[in-house]
């Protein structure tokens, strides 16, 4: 319980942060960030519009996930946390452990904090559900 109040107040700090992406010298919403990250980090597998079509999802033993039927699994719910989890390496996912897919949250930490980033592809994610 702890962790996911922790989380929510990252997720504040974060959004707050984000508002504005000074890295581009101009205002970016969190959600075009998250879409951006998104496009470079995972839509080889998953593919642009998330569905698990991508360029590399043929050459893998296991099939991406289709990310726009996440709400659809867990009850016309999006479970936020637990996506920011998988992202970020906090919740393991078998094919995100194994050499095909590295987790992220590494990747993302040798640029800033983790949790933003997972949290903005996260954001993205939410607005591509079915």
């Amino acid at each position: 319980m702890l962790r996911m109040l922790i989380r929510a107040a990252v997720l504040g700090v974060a959004t707050a942060l984000l508002a504005g992406d000074l890295r581009a010298g101009e205002p970016k919403s969190v959600v075009a960030w998250g879409k951006e990250l998104f496009g470079a980090h995972c839509a080889s597998c998953h593919g642009a519009d998330g569905t698990g079509n991508g360029s590399a999802a043929k050459a893998l033993k296991t099939r991406p996930s289709d990310l726009t039927r996440i709400r659809e699994r867990h009850g016309g719910t999006f479970p936020r946390l637990e996506i920011v989890g998988f992202i970020d390496g906090e919740r393991p996912v078998s094919a995100h452990t194994s050499a095909e897919m590295p987790k992220w949250g590494r990747i993302f930490s040798k640029r800033g904090h983790p949790s933003s980033e997972a949290y903005a592809v996260t954001d993205y994610i939410a607005t591509i559900q079915k």
